[in-house]
């Protein structure tokens, strides 16, 4: 009760939709959503190809043709749908954000500065990351390392303890009761200002999707919008040869399909040519995986504007379970890897008791072990290990190189003996040919002095 009190304290024209409690809920499949089915859906892209109008009017209904004015700060605005056949009410969060510029206009590349920008856009969590990464410290003044982060982020390994004073902690912790004081008395004298606070909704929801909006008039905008999916996969340290499709849903939408004739660039060709390129250049050949997909709108006339949000929703429900997607990071190899990645699969579970074991070896066995020596004399340079294989290989190599086993040994031996020869043929040659090569190069080191010798 006292979390709607807070809540309302918000956009009062805002449904209150929450599906999990808490900002660090654990993450749960799309498809598997119950009521209320709410999504959330990113809108990027550069400039000038008409994210905000695509927005507008599928929430709005309406189409401004006034002069244009950039998005300065992310948008969020809901767009609701009936879904007859389910009988369902569905609510779709779309995130309009800022252009990205810096783009290059003669290549349509992302120079630097574009690429911070992008990768200030790409920060949100996704729909299977667990924990929020970052966390507003005073100490530091921005935004940093959060206390535990999801294996999947990029650069998400747990930092280590900072060592801070005791009078540091006081200090951190009068400063925040003094804050939180503060709070309670604005809030109590009724100084709190309607509508101050972040949508609470924002923080209870992460992103399934993307919508990478390009414009059919112009090529360097679809290059643009190409250097962002790469970037998207980046951030998803997915890569297209995956043996899973893309952990989000992600589609190339070609706004302005009203221009026709000279108005659309002639050196895109037409729709399907398109939609062929895009699904070709993110496809995973080896699974015919399309993990990208196309379509075209117009903001102006509200063409397609509702079928690519329904076919958005579609490839949401089809996104590959959090199991699958952690299994797809494994890095193991081979026979070995390949069971792994099917039994964790099964079983998700072992992923969290995997884990634990990890922190365990890594707290409190390992340390214990390098205390007590134990490691260095089983595995150092000098250890048992190592001193005992090179032993076992030296006399392996030595019986292999007896003339007389050849005479009754099987043939696999056979086989490992002439390996042998060949080895230390190649290595006598290689020793004669550095003989040869220094005795040349004595001899003209010899040539040299004397010829210097007959010109003094």
């Amino acid at each position: 009760m006292r979390r709607e009190e807070e809540d309302l304290d918000g956009d009062p024209e805002e449904a209150i939709v929450n599906t999990r409690p808490g900002a660090h809920a654990l993450p749960w499949h799309p498809g598997a959503m119950e009521a209320p089915h709410v999504y959330k859906i990113c809108l990027m892209g550069p400039r000038l190809v008409g994210k905000s109008c695509i927005v507008r009017r599928l929430v709005a209904h309406t189409f401004e043709s006034h002069p244009y004015r950039p998005t300065m700060d992310p948008q969020q605005l809901f767009w609701r749908y009936h879904d007859d056949a389910q009988g369902q009410d569905i609510l779709v969060e779309l995130e309009d954000m800022p252009g990205i510029t810096g783009i290059d206009p003669s290549t349509g590349e992302l120079t630097p500065d574009a690429e911070h920008q992008l990768n200030v856009l790409l920060k949100p969590l996704l729909w299977f990351e667990k924990y929020k990464r970052d966390k507003d410290t005073k100490q530091r003044g921005t935004a940093a390392a959060s206390k535990e982060a999801d294996p999947l982020l990029p650069n998400g390994m747990p930092k280590g303890k900072q060592t801070v004073s005791r009078g540091d902690k006081w200090k951190q912790k009068f400063t925040d009761f003094a804050s939180a004081g503060s709070a309670l008395f604005q809030e109590s004298v009724g100084g709190k200002k309607r509508g101050s606070d972040k949508n609470p909704i924002a923080a209870e929801r992460k992103r399934m999707g993307f919508v990478v909006v390009a414009d059919v008039s112009s090529k360097d905008s679809f290059s643009a919008a190409f250097a962002v999916v790469d970037r998207i996969f980046e951030r998803l340290q997915f890569d297209a040869s995956d043996n899973i499709s893309c952990p989000v849903a992600v589609m190339v939408v070609g706004n302005k399909c009203d221009m026709l004739g000279t108005k659309r660039d002639p050196s895109l060709g037409p729709e399907h040519e398109v939609r062929e390129q895009v699904l070709e250049r993110f496809q995973n050949v080896d699974l015919r995986i399309n993990n990208v997909t196309y379509a075209e709108c117009s903001a102006r006339t509200n063409v397609g504007l509702e079928a690519l949000m329904l076919q958005m929703l579609f490839h949401i429900h089809g996104l590959p379970q959090r199991a699958q997607i952690k299994a797809a990071r494994l890095h193991m190899t081979g026979m070995w890897g390949r069971v792994k990645r099917v039994v964790f699969v099964k079983f998700p579970i072992l992923f969290d008791v995997e884990e634990s074991l990890k922190k365990l070896h890594a707290g409190y066995i390992r340390p214990a072990l390098q205390k007590l020596g134990i490691i260095d004399f089983l595995f150092g340079v000098d250890g048992l290990v190592p001193s005992t294989v090179k032993r076992a290989g030296k006399t392996w190599v030595a019986c292999i190189k007896f003339r007389w086993i050849c005479e009754w040994c099987p043939p696999f031996l056979r086989k490992l003996k002439q390996e042998v020869d060949q080895e230390e043929q190649e290595a006598l040659a290689e020793e004669q040919a550095q003989d040869l090569e220094r005795r040349q190069a004595a001899a003209a080191g010899g040539g040299d002095d004397g010829g210097g010798g007959e010109g003094g």
